[in-house]
């Protein structure tokens, strides 16, 4: 995430974003060797804690996006930003998805070349073409067409694929219809629209939450935090309490409205918890710099131990209730 120069790089966040990282990898790979050589509870923690590290990505996200971006004045602009980081990376994977899915019996040292051959097109496009030459009038208009071709994709999805049976769009269809169907709406993350469409790869799921949240950020969140900074600390506690039945209703709702469960709304409270934290740390700063004073040096260790009891509580406790 990128930072004013005025601001310093919250070393512990990076801590815990790559701890993070780790758990959601080794939730993806076969880790039954080393889960043998290891205690049974350490195994548990490494290899199915997966949940979690996404969990500490979104709780991340809502902290960054208040503390750097607490009042963006251009939501174009900041769409356009976040997006602009994402999907260039997010299309090549896309790409080179799709295209294994097309020859799926290709020999490994073609896969390889695939995926070196499409990330160097990219990065010899996106570096040594649009970002030095590109105007800042032609990168704005490349967004608002690709934002178009999320409406339409998602608007023909919506509306004429899942108006038909799924044998229609699995059987009947023409391939080249099909497949570039597939790939456009896992280009576009236009995914929670329906059922029909496979993800190409599944562990991206979090990104569609991801960009609804920064979509919502600009056009929901800051508008309601602007409401509640002048209310008495009453109201904004009462405010945050009322959000618990919310989301609760929401959780019940997304096991009977399809749609509800695909956008993955109620998952949005960890992002709420991150802006709720980084609210607090931009407000009241001093109070850090108080207990930094109290407790030096002790302090990051204690912050420490507090996260592994933490993660511990969540993996052995919260996980088997």
């Amino acid at each position: 995430m990128e930072q004013n120069s005025t601001m310093n790089r919250f070393h512990a966040l990076d801590g815990i974003r790559g701890f993070a990282i780790l758990l959601v990898v080794f939730n993806h790979i076969n880790g039954t060797y080393i889960a043998d050589a290891i205690p049974s509870w350490l195994g548990q923690i490494i290899f199915s804690s997966g949940v979690t590290g996404v969990s500490l990505l979104f709780v991340l996200s809502g902290f960054l996006m208040t503390y750097i971006y607490p009042n963006p004045q251009n939501g174009i602009h900041f769409l356009q930003k976040r997006y602009t980081r994402i999907f260039p990376l997010f299309l090549t994977s896309c790409a080179i998805m799709l295209m294994l899915r097309e020859f799926p019996y290709l020999a490994w040292y073609w896969q390889l070349g695939v995926l070196v051959s499409f990330a160097f097109l990219t990065h010899s496009l996106w570096v040594y073409l649009i970002k030095p030459h590109a105007s800042p009038q032609v990168k704005k208009s490349i967004f608002l067409g690709f934002i178009l071709l999320q409406v339409l994709v998602g608007s023909f999805y919506l509306f004429w694929v899942m108006r038909h049976p799924a044998i229609v769009f699995n059987q009947q269809l023409p391939v080249v219809v099909r497949e570039g169907t597939i790939g456009l709406v896992n280009g576009t993350l236009t995914l929670p629209l329906g059922d029909y469409i496979p993800m190409l790869e599944g562990v991206y799921w979090s990104l569609v939450s991801e960009v609804l949240f920064y979509i919502l950020y600009p056009y929901v969140c800051v508008p309601i935090i602007r409401f509640l900074i002048p209310q008495k600390r009453w109201i904004k506690i009462a405010m945050l309490f009322a959000l618990i039945p919310f989301f609760v209703g929401m959780d019940i709702l997304s096991h009977k409205i399809f749609i509800l469960s695909m956008l993955q709304l109620p998952i949005c409270y960890y992002f709420v918890a991150g802006i709720v934290l980084g609210y607090l740390y931009k407000h009241h700063e001093e109070v850090i710099q108080k207990a930094h004073q109290l407790f030096p040096g002790a302090l990051s260790s204690i912050t420490i131990v507090i996260f592994l009891c933490l993660i511990f509580i969540k993996v052995f406790v919260l996980n088997t209730i």
